[in-house]
């Protein structure tokens, strides 16, 4: 952690792509949260019963952002003014099935004001977890 940190206030220039796979409740979640640097960012339930892909990247300072991409193409924005309710509300949004129990959504962008996420991205699925990082020499 303390690397990528060094690598963005340097301004150097590394791509890293990172994989990491395990079941359900093995901690990819946890992981993500070690990164992002607060350890309940992402609630570790997030990812346990959900088809959708979820791609977690940079936002607006202060503002947590989740767009929704539904199965029939259309989109849905929500914002969270307070990272309170964007902790209490996240799992149970990204989780939404319809009535017949199944998916709402292909893929859900959370967009949250973490510095480290101007750098990178994470794409997480239901039993892996993908890092794209990018830090550019300025």
């Amino acid at each position: 952690m303390a690397f990528l940190y060094l690598c963005f206030r340097q301004k150097l220039y590394i791509c890293v792509c990172l994989n990491v796979t395990g079941e359900t409740g093995s901690g990819k979640t946890s992981f993500i949260n070690l990164l992002l640097g607060e350890s309940d960012l992402l609630p570790t339930s997030l990812m346990s019963n959900t088809h959708a892909i979820c791609e977690i990247r940079h936002g607006t300072h202060g503002l947590y952002k989740a767009i929704f991409h539904h199965l029939d193409g259309t989109n849905q924005e929500r914002e969270y003014s307070k990272l309170a309710d964007f902790k209490q509300h996240i799992a149970a949004d990204v989780q939404a099935t319809d009535a017949n129990k199944k998916p709402m959504y292909k893929k859900v962008e959370l967009l949250l004001p973490v510095d480290i996420l101007e750098v990178c991205t994470f794409y997480l699925g239901s039993e892996s977890m993908y890092m794209r990082l990018y830090l550019y020499h300025v």
